[in-house]
């Protein structure tokens, strides 16, 4: 990826509960940063997806940590690993 994502969206398989998410992003201090989540309503996404919008992120490797709830009660959690490498 030669550039920064504006944001991350992730699908589920059933709905979840926004309300209850939790995102962290980190980078190359090794420290997690909470991160927003968008409602999906405000998105007009199917509740089975999240977005999650990201800040300017420098050249590097950044991990996103989340853990959601399904309106069905299951807890679902995971990373997605990516890197931002330096403009060409």
């Amino acid at each position: 990826m030669n550039r920064s994502p504006e944001q991350v969206t992730l699908r589920f398989n059933s709905a979840i509960e926004t309300r209850l998410t939790q995102a962290t992003i980190t980078g190359r201090d090794g420290h997690p940063i909470p991160l927003a989540v968008a409602p999906n309503h405000r998105n007009r996404l199917p509740h089975d997806r999240l977005v999650i919008p990201l800040p300017l992120l420098a050249t590097g490797t950044y991990v996103i940590r989340y853990k959601v709830l399904a309106t069905d009660g299951h807890v679902a959690e995971g990373a997605l690993r990516f890197t931002v490498n330096a403009p060409k």
